[in-house]
């Protein structure tokens, strides 16, 4: 409406038997434009996802800032409301993990959609004139795409992953296509010694972290019940066992026999075996308590 009190108006002529969708198209062009408000006034408007997806409001989750609370306080629709954290293309400047944490946690306690960034080892291609990738965690920036997502994934704090630069190699979107993102897999290097039964537990439990946790270890205990009559022979068993490392319990170590342990804190115990170690690139994800079954 301009000062003369002039509206403008467009005819347009649309239905169920028109493929170009005009009336439809208009409602998301309306909405997607408007600066405060829409007003619609029809009796036959049944939004379809489309429209419904112009309605929903993004906003920047990557401050650690009240905004949010204020508008909830408004009532506002939070189905409506999508939370997405920043990209970062200088090296140096991306999130660290703790305050994305605490960052992402003012989202999901009102239940709000949630995404982040991974990079691309291949990608080049950015917003920027800098670009040493774009990652949302600064420590995920040169890992490989599957294990960011993993890490995003495993804090139970992050719905979609979205890759923040141009263009992913084929490799690295069927790495990505893999990712189970309700199971985290970690990716393990076996010793030489390592026992048929010592690769059953690795291999065929489902393991989860126990919950009264502890600094040194990440501890797997239902192995030791479920073995706790099958010999386990000591090897590997007198160096000082160093972060990333797997070990399980040997015929030495009674009751806790079997049991599955991921070493925290550097130590030495000879009456567990070293079997393995995680790779270097899954270190970030060692100390998230949803400890899943793994993969060498």
């Amino acid at each position: 409406m301009n000062q003369n009190n002039n509206v403008a108006m467009q005819i347009v002529s649309s239905g169920p038997d028109n493929e170009h969708y005009g009336i439809r198209r208009g409602y998301e062009g309306i909405i997607a434009s408007a600066k405060k408000y829409v007003y619609i006034q029809t009796p036959y408007l049944i939004p379809e996802d489309s429209v419904l997806e112009a309605l929903i409001i993004e906003l920047n989750m990557s401050n650690d800032v009240d905004y949010l609370n204020n508008i909830i306080s408004y009532q506002a629709n939070t189905p409506f409301i999508y939370g997405c954290h920043n990209f970062y293309p200088q090296r140096g400047t991306a999130l660290p993990y703790d305050f994305f944490l605490k960052c992402s946690q003012r989202f999901k306690k009102f239940g709000i959609h949630t995404a982040a960034f991974v990079s691309s080892q291949t990608g080049k291609i950015g917003p920027w004139n800098v670009e040493d990738g774009l990652p949302t965690l600064e420590e995920d920036r040169d890992l490989p795409i599957d294990v960011q997502a993993m890490h995003l994934f495993a804090s139970n704090m992050i719905d979609d992953v979205i890759i923040g630069n141009a263009y992913a190699s084929e490799t690295e979107l069927k790495a990505l296509a893999k990712v189970n993102r309700y199971q985290l897999m970690l990716h393990v290097d076996y010793v030489k010694d390592i026992s048929d039964i010592e690769k059953t537990i690795v291999e065929e439990t489902q393991h989860f972290r126990r919950g009264d946790m502890t600094q040194a270890v990440i501890r797997s205990t239902i192995p030791r019940v479920t073995y706790k009559d099958i010999t386990n022979i000591p090897h590997d068993n007198n160096e000082e066992f160093q972060r990333g490392d797997i070990v399980i319990g040997n015929d030495n170590f009674g009751i806790y026999k079997n049991e599955l342990q991921i070493i925290l804190q550097p130590h030495k115990e000879p009456r567990k075996n070293k079997i393995g170690q995680f790779k270097q690139m899954n270190y970030s994800c060692l100390t998230l308590s949803n400890l899943g079954q793994n993969s060498n």
